[in-house]
C-alpha cells in the first residue's frame, strides 16, 4: 500500500447512513433552497416563536440606531446624510491631487532612460529652481521638483522628450497648475497665465 493512504476501519469510525430525507433535504440546499439549511420549523413551533417574540420591547436608543442603519445615516439628529462641507471637499481634493502626482511620478514612462535624461535636462536648464515660486533646495532645505510636460505627454507623442516641451515645478506649484487647468489639453498659454498669476508664493 502507498505511503499516506490507509483503509478505513469500521470498528472505529463506522459510516453513517442517510435517510432519504436527508439526501433529499442535502440535495435542495446544494440547489439553493433557503428552507431546506438547518432546522425545518413546524407550524407549533413558529406559534411559540411568535408568542416569546410578541410584547418584546425595544429601547429607543436600539429603535434608532436600527432606523440609522436602515438609511444609512451616521448623523444622530439628521434624517439624512449631511453633504460634504466646502472644508471637506477641500482636503478631498488635495489629498486627489497628491496621489495623482504620485502615480505620474510612478507611470511606467517615468522609469525609461529617455524621460530621466529630458528631465535632468529640464532642471538643468532651470538652474533646479521652480519656475513659479522660485523656491530651490539649500541651506537645510529640501524642496521636491517636479518636470511638467507643457504639452501633454500622452497627447504629442512627438513632443514628448523635447526638453523646450518641459518646465521646471515644485510640488506644490505643479499641484496647483493642474487644480487649475486639469490634466488633459494643456498647453503655452496656460503656463503664461499660470506663472503671471500671484499664487503658490513661499
Amino acid at each position: 500500500m502507498p505511503k499516506g493512504i490507509y483503509k478505513r476501519t469500521e470498528g472505529v469510525y463506522p459510516r453513517t447512513k442517510r435517510t432519504e430525507k436527508t439526501k433529499k433535504r442535502m440535495s435542495e440546499s446544494a440547489l439553493g433552497n433557503k428552507n431546506s439549511v438547518g432546522h425545518i420549523v413546524s407550524e407549533r413551533h413558529k406559534v411559540i416563536l411568535c408568542r416569546v417574540q410578541t410584547g418584546r420591547k425595544v429601547s429607543k436608543k436600539t429603535k434608532k440606531k436600527i432606523s440609522q442603519s436602515k438609511k444609512g445615516c451616521k448623523y444622530p439628529n439628521r434624517k439624512k446624510p449631511l453633504s460634504f462641507t466646502k472644508e471637506h471637499r477641500k482636503k478631498i481634493s488635495i489629498t486627489l491631487q497628491r496621489n495623482r502626482v504620485k502615480n505620474y511620478k510612478s507611470c511606467s514612462h517615468c522609469k525609461t532612460m529617455d524621460y530621466k535624461e529630458w528631465r535632468k535636462d529640464v532642471f538643468e536648464r532651470d538652474d533646479y529652481t521652480c519656475q513659479k515660486c522660485q523656491v530651490k533646495s539649500g541651506n537645510g532645505k529640501m524642496v521636491y521638483l517636479h518636470p511638467h510636460h507643457i504639452q501633454n505627454f500622452s497627447q504629442y507623442i512627438e513632443l514628448r522628450f523635447i526638453i523646450d516641451n518641459g518646465i521646471t515645478f515644485c510640488k506644490e506649484c505643479h499641484m496647483k497648475f493642474h487644480k487649475i487647468y486639469g490634466t488633459r489639453n494643456n498647453n503655452k498659454q496656460q503656463i503664461k497665465k499660470f506663472l503671471n498669476k500671484n499664487i503658490c508664493q513661499k
